[in-house]
């Protein structure tokens, strides 16, 4: 029996995941899309006083799409041992409520890990201690958050490049531990279960089969590609063919389906196009009329898995150590295969380590380039691309990690101020894009001196090229918060 948190019995359809870059996508092929998934963190600015704002504009914006919304938290994780940040908690519970959504989701992964007194960003999500503590342990998050957002809510399978370990369970029966501990439903990505199959984690029908199907009330679908021997869900394009067709012969064994979702990433859209956004959701379209009545699937008897170490393992020490390895610190011990404290290197001469290290220096890179656009054009133009990898890697090296662009930015300008760069007008760039930010958070203002003609240097960087050399005359510019 499917328990108050799980069920959704209301069909709502094809969606697609927000990004503003997809606005205009939204309202021109309105059409095709049944439902809109929205992060709330695409909605959020740092306050740069430890709390955030939402940006009402885009909220607005959302609003006004007739759509009905569901809610995918990207910045709350539920597979590890730090509680939820309540401030981020509290916002995403107001966007739910704001949107009147009904169907509210997050992934099984952990990103924070504690810090003296506080806790640290991982720079990714990470997979999670699948064993019976760990079971324990993301039950309890899932139950917490399901309770604040007081609406039907899901967990979301996630992907591991890590080599299976043996006192874990299987990535199928640890997703339908949680979810039938915390009583909660799932939400089914089925190119991650193609990426770890890829990875060499197990195959998706062995992944499915593990699950009980009558809580699965949204599929994920989206697009990969390699890095070197791994398959990376980087949310790129069009789903492969092979998931395509595992979907199809899916969907009619799930009597609670709601949702089928493409996701796509901002910075694909481009290339990507809106053709072929239109042809993946018609993909989804034929998908969603695929489903057929069913009855609901049986109960099934699941055996029990112990996990094999002589004493429990700790889940918090392997969030520990494998934040640590994904941020490329040092290590003071590791976890070895049965979970004790060893010094064996176990996990840190794990391959997937690498790809971890890759991916939370590309997701950080990221935030810069979306935080910094102008300024990191103007580090590229004048000093290159490899020269400007070592200066995020000397960064990256000595600063945590941030989950959003402005705080990250932010630190990142501090670090810039510290280096004795030959790169003309780089403070004074960096100083209008911090102001610029800081206005539309906080409504702070500031003016900026630029050696030379404001104007003429922003709008050479807004077209990829070098801007005028400096001038002797200094100009200012005023950056303050826009009127209403």
């Amino acid at each position: 029996m499917l328990g108050e948190g799980a069920q959704c019995p209301r069909p709502l359809g094809v969606g697609l995941t927000y990004f503003p870059v997809l606005e205009s996508f939204l309202t021109r092929r309105a059409d095709l899309i049944d439902v809109v998934e929205v992060s709330p963190e695409t909605l959020w600015l740092d306050d740069g006083r430890g709390g955030y704002v939402c940006d009402q504009v885009q909220l607005d914006r959302l609003t006004g799409f007739p759509a009905p919304k569901v809610i995918h938290g990207v910045g709350n994780p539920v597979g590890g041992s730090a509680p939820a940040d309540q401030v981020r908690l509290e916002l995403l519970s107001a966007i739910v409520e704001s949107f009147g959504s009904d169907l509210a989701s997050e992934h099984l992964s952990f990103a924070r890990v504690a810090s003296g007194d506080g806790y640290d960003f991982t720079g990714f999500m990470l997979p999670p201690r699948q064993t019976a503590e760990g079971v324990e342990v993301a039950a309890r998050a899932a139950r917490a958050m399901a309770a604040r957002v007081n609406v039907a809510f899901a967990i979301e399978n996630g992907v591991s490049y890590l080599r299976r370990r043996r006192d874990e369970m299987s990535d199928g029966e640890f997703v339908a531990a949680v979810a039938e501990q915390a009583d909660v439903g799932i939400l089914l990505d089925l190119h991650n279960a193609y990426a770890n199959e890829r990875n060499g984690r197990g195959s998706m029908a062995s992944f499915v089969a593990a699950l009980p199907l009558e809580r699965v009330v949204e599929i994920h679908l989206a697009g990969g590609l390699p890095h070197g021997p791994y398959w990376l869900d980087a949310h790129c394009g069009a789903m492969p063919d092979t998931v395509f067709g595992f979907a199809r012969e899916l969907v009619g064994s799930l009597p609670n389906l709601r949702v089928i979702n493409f996701e796509l990433m901002p910075l694909f859209f481009a290339e990507f196009g809106a053709d072929g956004v239109t042809r993946e959701l018609d993909r989804c379209h034929e998908l969603w009329g695929a489903r057929k009545s069913v009855a609901t699937p049986r109960s099934r008897q699941r055996r029990a898995v112990v996990a094999v170490a002589a004493a429990p393992p700790d889940p918090a020490a392997w969030e520990r150590q494998l934040a640590t390895l994904a941020r490329n610190s040092p290590l003071d011990g590791e976890l070895g295969e049965d979970g004790e404290q060893s010094g064996d290197g176990e996990l840190s001469g794990d391959p997937g380590i690498d790809v971890l290290r890759f991916l939370v220096a590309e997701f950080r890179a990221g935030l810069l380039a979306r935080g910094l656009k102008l300024a990191t054009r103007l580090l590229l133009l004048h000093l290159g691309e490899v020269a400007v990898r070592g200066i995020y890697a000397d960064f990256f090296a000595t600063r945590p990690p941030e989950l959003f662009a402005a705080a990250e930015a932010e630190a990142f300008g501090d670090y810039l101020s510290g280096l004795d760069l030959e790169v003309p007008h780089l403070h004074a760039v960096v100083s209008f894009e911090l102001a610029l930010q800081r206005a539309a958070a906080r409504g702070d203002s500031a003016t900026i001196e630029f050696d030379g003609d404001p104007e003429a240097i922003l709008s050479s960087l807004a077209a990829g090229i070098r801007p005028p050399p400096p001038t002797p005359t200094s100009q200012a510019v005023l950056v303050e918060a826009a009127s209403d």
